[in-house]
C-alpha cells in the first residue's frame, strides 16, 4: 500500500496563511492534493494539520484528516520527519508500506515526478528515500556575501574555492550542483519512523528542471512561481 501524507500546519513565519493563500484562485494546497489524486497510486491522501479551515478546505478536495494535528508537534522546531512520523504511528501504518510526504504548497510539482520516485523506490530495496532536485544555475561554490556596512566587500562562502588554483585552470571543469526542490519526498514507512534525517539516509534523487524547482518562501517567490505556472 502506498499513501500521501501533505503536513499543512497554520503557522507560517513569512508567507501569511500559506498553505491557503491563492495561488493561481485557488488555495495552494488544492494543487498539491490534485497532484496527489492524479498519481492515482495512492490508496489514501491524508492532510496533517492543526487548523479546522485547513482540514475542511482538505476534506472538501478530497483528502483525509483523520485527526487534529496538536500544538506540540505544530511548533516552529518540529521537523517534518517529526510531523510524518507522528502520523504513521498515530494512524498505525505497517512498516513495509511507502510513504510520500508532499508540500501543501508546491504548484509546480509534477504528478508524473511522484510515480516516477515511486517506481524506484519500489524496485530498489536498498533506498530509504527518494526526492526531487534541480541544478543551481551557478556552481554554489561561487557564492559570497556583501558586506554592505560601509566595508563595500565581498566575503567567499567557500574561501578555498574561490581563491584555490584549480578553478583558475583552463581546463577546469565544474561539477554539478544540486538543490532539494521541497515539493516531495517518498520513503518507507520503516525508515520514516527510524531516521531523523533524510539527507544522512540512503538517498536518491530525480532530477527535474530549474524553472520547475521554484522556492516559495517570500512574496516574490509567490510571484514568481505564479507567472511560471500560467505558461506552463
Amino acid at each position: 500500500m502506498s499513501i500521501a501524507i501533505i503536513p499543512a500546519r497554520s503557522g507560517s513565519q513569512r508567507i501569511k496563511k500559506k498553505n491557503i493563500k491563492l495561488f493561481n484562485g485557488k488555495p495552494a494546497i488544492y494543487w498539491s492534493i490534485l497532484e496527489a489524486k492524479k498519481t492515482k497510486i495512492f490508496n489514501k491522501i491524508i492532510v496533517s494539520t492543526d487548523d479546522k479551515k485547513i482540514a475542511n478546505l482538505a476534506i472538501r478536495y478530497g483528502a483525509l484528516v483523520p485527526f487534529i494535528r496538536s500544538k506540540k508537534m505544530s511548533e516552529n522546531n518540529v521537523s517534518t520527519v517529526d510531523v510524518i512520523k507522528d502520523t504513521l504511528l498515530k494512524l498505525n501504518i505497517p512498516m513495509e508500506d511507502l510513504v510520500c510526504c508532499i508540500y501543501p504548497v508546491a504548484p509546480l510539482m509534477s504528478y508524473k515526478d511522484i510515480i516516477k520516485s515511486y517506481k524506484i523506490l519500489k524496485k530498489n530495496k536498498k533506498l530509504d528515500f527518494i526526492f526531487p532536485a534541480a541544478t543551481y544555475s551557478s556552481n554554489i561554490h561561487r557564492a559570497f556575501y556583501y558586506l554592505n556596512n560601509n566595508q563595500n566587500k565581498v566575503k567567499p562562502v567557500n574561501k578555498s574555492f574561490f581563491y584555490g588554483k584549480e578553478i583558475k585552470k583552463k581546463n577546469y571543469k565544474e561539477k554539478d550542483t544540486y538543490h532539494d526542490s521541497g515539493q516531495f519526498y517518498w520513503g518507507k514507512c520503516d525508515k520514516w519512523i527510524k531516521k531523523k534525517d533524510i539527507f544522512k539516509s540512503r538517498a536518491r534523487i530525480i532530477k527535474i528542471p530549474r524553472w520547475r524547482s521554484q522556492d516559495i518562501n517570500t512574496e516574490e517567490d509567490w510571484t514568481t512561481a505564479e507567472k511560471l505556472f500560467k505558461i506552463t
